[in-house]
């Protein structure tokens, strides 16, 4: 347990350094996949949704918007995909990864965000993935 010195705030170091929960339990959309999976999380009942959408930097904040979504009680969606930008970029084709498997899992994404109606969506993006759309070629 590791105590921020001046303050009551302590936290476990072994437990930071885990991966978010969508990756144990497969929610995190991997190469190849071109859906999300039924990932709802914080209070199934609630008439508020949230919706996570974007890469693994998306990823990253599911564990304060998965313990925000228990504590203020709504209903939390994630939508994330590895390495598979939440804007739409042309990327280059690179080993596993495939762009077509990036456009048909945003257009699902999309899709399924239309369709839960929430009440707001939380996006983030590795900003490589920005500078495409923004640098010259």
């Amino acid at each position: 347990m590791i105590t921020v010195k001046g303050t009551n705030y302590k936290f476990n170091l072994v437990d930071v350094m885990q991966k978010p929960a969508v990756y144990g339990d497969n929610c995190h959309s991997n190469y190849g996949e071109t859906e999300s999976g039924e990932c709802t999380y914080g209070d199934l009942n609630s008439a508020t949704t949230i919706v996570l959408y974007g890469d693994s930097h998306a990823a990253q904040w599911f564990p304060a918007l998965e313990q925000l979504a228990n504590e203020k009680g709504f209903k939390l969606v994630s939508l994330t995909k590895s390495a598979c930008p939440s804007v739409d970029v042309p990327r280059a084709d690179q080993g596993a990864y495939k762009n077509i498997h990036c456009e048909k899992w945003r257009e699902n994404s999309v899709q399924r965000i239309k369709e839960i109606k929430p009440a707001a969506v939380i996006l983030a993006v590795i900003s490589t993935s920005l500078l495409q759309v923004v640098s010259p070629m």
